[in-house]
């Protein structure tokens, strides 16, 4: 008995097209994390600036991104603008620093169900109440307030 070696082609093409969109988006998503990685050795290095003005250009954009990498952004650009507020010039440059890490902190506490980055952020918050205390005793101290 011969059985016919003949396939369907629209099966075929319709794995094909399936396959190329998934390939897509897996290459669009696996451009990201560089993106990440860069992020944090850059904050490793304390380059505040560089590092918000990457992830704020990220951000700008919501349709492009996952609730995930939304989450990993605003914990670095919070990490980012907590960085800016112990350096005494970088802060003259971005006087809302303090409010910014705030939002971007509290942003992140409540995208987080996992509770992945919840405790580093409250852990973080508490540290800029702190740094806000000693930045506005500084200021009194400096204007000679009597």
């Amino acid at each position: 008995m011969y059985l016919s070696m003949r396939c369907n082609p629209k099966p075929m093409k319709f794995s094909l097209s399936l396959l190329a969109y998934f390939g897509s988006l897996s290459l669009l998503f696996a451009q990201r994390g560089p993106l990440f990685k860069q992020s944090a050795i850059l904050l490793e290095q304390e380059k505040y600036e560089a590092v918000v003005e990457q992830l704020s250009a990220y951000l700008e954009d919501e349709t492009t991104y996952a609730d995930k990498e939304k989450l990993q952004a605003y914990f670095l650009r919070g990490q980012a603008y907590f960085g800016i507020t112990e350096d005494p010039y970088l802060l003259g440059l971005y006087p809302d620093a303090f409010f910014k890490a705030y939002v971007d902190l509290r942003q992140v506490t409540q995208l987080d169900e996992k509770g992945r980055y919840q405790s580093m952020a409250f852990a973080k918050i508490q540290q800029m109440r702190q740094a806000m205390l000693n930045n506005a005793l500084q200021k009194v101290n400096e204007a000679n307030i009597p």
